[in-house]
């Protein structure tokens, strides 16, 4: 037998076992079936063949689309049926993994790209237009293709001993050290890995223009023309393309210079890669990443450093930068300051500028004693003639900082050791309390370009000190010096602290006061249950407190993420491939990370 007739499908025998339906009628690839004669009879008394030959035209299959020999018909996708999927153009099927889907409450909140957050249930109306951060390998921002909302069910609330909550289905699963784990399956003490980047809420930002054709009044019609096409003018507050601008001129003011036409950037190679996506999304062609040798010498101590840049030759994306503000030649003698629009702009926008100017300027945490943290500190040198502009200028930042509540220390303004030549400076408050919520909002990098260890060494110290404050707050709240009701986290998994390079910046005031002592762990009831979220490189573990009894809530599930692999649930188990996207769903899903919304059709 060389063909198998099933209905109007036809399958024609590739080798023993393996049949395949040829493309047709808009199939995205060819769809094949692995089974004896025998069992394809089995197969074909139902709809099995049919949703095969369907999944083949879902957006970004790959190769083939794959029933297995247990196939049978499920909901649109068949059970025992497999599909690559591109990571970047395609999209989760639901029914490809079953539909015993694991879900959170209305209430959690969303990690969308540009840093922001918004709970699920915000999303229904808008989810379409906007994109959101999965975890795979790394984070990655993804269109959300899908939005689902089941009727009230049973969920658990689940906290950690840093004092993260969230309420999820029973079958939720969750990263851990060990892998991953159903919430249903996990006990108060076990460790869970956290992402400590909360975003900052979305606000809907107010539009107004900020750069117009007038604006380029001087410069050659073509370029004009060409930033039309890229929609690059007129540059609304409510573009991508502005966020975009944000990020690239807080970074370039940080670590970048003009060579003529040329733009370039420094930064490690992780961060260039992420400019160079930046710039190419604007319409521009960015360089490759030069890299060469330079010597330094630093009180006396001599070394070479591995200096890697980017650059950008376009004349009209130089421009771009200047017309935001971007300082040109000499940064010290500049008298730049921010720029007049930067307090209409949202939170959420000012933060982009922040963290990606933070990433190429702030020093990294590091850690002072077991209990504190020197403060990372922004600094700049100012001719004496321009220092005033200089003082602006930060104090400009700190005062964004504190309206997203970060406490700042206050600025100092001294001579430089150069003549002529003055120093300011200011650090982040490096209380417990205050410190984790800079940790979380103003020194990661929140999609920007900036420093990985810088970034990395950003969070966990903000999550160390929930953990402190967390801890102090429960000793304080225990009666007869009895142990609070949060368990420690498990500080032996806690990653090392590495002394920041950038020590000739650092500061010698603040951040030296102690914490009070930290309590012992509390017995944990047997029937706890707790979790967080894992995303990227970037983990700390915390150990998981006691939980309330289960509650009813509106289940809403998240379904995006970065995979190229999806696969339906088996009849006793998930299989190989669904087991992939398990593990993509929990770490996407938190209540401070990424948990990605769908519709259910």
């Amino acid at each position: 037998m060389t063909t198998f007739e099933a209905g109007d499908i036809t399958l024609h025998k590739v080798r023993d076992y393996v049949w395949e339906i040829p493309p047709e009628d808009g199939m995205g690839a060819p769809a094949r079936v692995f089974a004896s004669e025998a069992l394809l009879e089995e197969i074909a008394d139902d709809k099995s063949l049919q949703q095969l030959r369907n999944t083949t035209h879902l957006p970004g299959v790959e190769k083939y689309a794959v029933c297995m020999p247990d196939g049978h018909q499920g909901y649109g996708f068949p059970v025992g049926g497999v599909a690559g999927i591109d990571a970047e153009n395609g999209c989760i099927s639901p029914g490809a993994v079953g539909y015993d889907i694991n879900c959170l409450t209305g209430d959690s909140d969303v990690r969308l790209s540009f840093g922001r957050r918004l709970p699920i249930a915000d999303l229904r109306e808008r989810f379409e237009d906007e994109q959101t951060v999965v975890a795979g390998d790394k984070l990655t921002e993804s269109d959300i293709r899908l939005f689902t909302e089941s009727d009230d069910e049973q969920v658990l609330e689940i906290k950690t001993a840093t004092g993260r909550t969230l309420r999820a289905t029973a079958d939720h699963p969750l990263r851990t050290p060990e892998g991953m784990l159903e919430v249903d399956d996990l006990e108060a003490g076990d460790d869970v890995l956290v992402h400590p980047f909360e975003g900052i809420e979305h606000e809907d930002p107010e539009e107004f223009t900020v750069l117009s054709e007038s604006d380029f009044a001087d410069e050659d019609p073509q370029l004009v023309a060409f930033l039309k096409r890229n929609d690059l003018l007129p540059l609304r507050s409510t573009d991508d393309a502005f966020c975009r601008l944000l990020k690239l001129a807080g970074f370039h003011t940080g670590d970048g210079a003009f060579t003529g036409d040329q733009t370039w950037f420094y930064a490690d190679p992780a961060d260039l890669e992420a400019i160079r996506e930046d710039v190419s999304a604007l319409g521009f062609m960015p360089s490759r990443i030069y890299s060469r040798e330079r010597d330094h010498e630093i009180d006396g101590t001599q070394f070479t450093r591995t200096e890697h840049g980017v650059k950008i030759g376009a004349h009209g994306f130089k421009q771009l930068l200047l017309r935001l503000g971007v300082p040109d030649g000499s940064k010290v003698a500049s008298g730049f300051t921010l720029p007049e629009w930067f307090d209409r702009l949202a939170d959420w926008q000012r933060a982009l500028y922040l963290s990606a100017f933070f990433g190429a300027e702030m020093s990294a945490p590091s850690a002072v004693s077991n209990t504190n943290f020197y403060a990372p500190t922004v600094s700049q040198n100012r001719r004496s003639d321009v220092a005033d502009a200089g003082e602006q200028y930060l104090s400009g930042i700190a005062g964004t900082l504190e309206s997203l509540g970060i406490e700042t220390n206050d600025l100092e303004r001294f001579d430089a050791e150069t003549e002529d030549t003055e120093r300011l400076r200011f650090g982040v408050n490096t209380d417990p309390g205050n410190f984790s919520t800079s940790g979380g909002r103003s020194t990661s990098s929140a999609g920007a370009p900036a420093s990985p260890r810088r970034s990395k060494r950003a969070l966990t110290a903000g999550n160390r000190s929930r953990s402190w404050r967390r801890n102090t707050t429960s000793t304080a709240g225990s009666s007869n010096g009895a142990p609070g009701a949060a368990a420690p986290v498990d500080r032996g998994r806690q990653p090392i602290y590495h002394r920041s390079r950038r020590s000739a910046s650092r500061p010698r005031f603040a951040g030296t006061s102690r914490c009070p002592s930290k309590s012992r762990p509390s017995n944990r009831p047997a029937t706890s249950r707790s979790t967080t979220s894992a995303l990227n490189t970037t983990h700390t573990t915390s150990s998981l407190t006691g939980s309330s009894s289960p509650t009813a809530a509106s289940g809403w599930s998240g379904r995006t993420l970065p995979t190229t692999t999806s696969g339906a649930a088996s009849r006793n188990s998930s299989t190989r491939c669904s087991r992939w996207f398990r593990r993509g769903w929990a770490a996407a899903a938190s209540s401070r990370a990424a948990a990605t919304p769908s519709r259910r059709p």
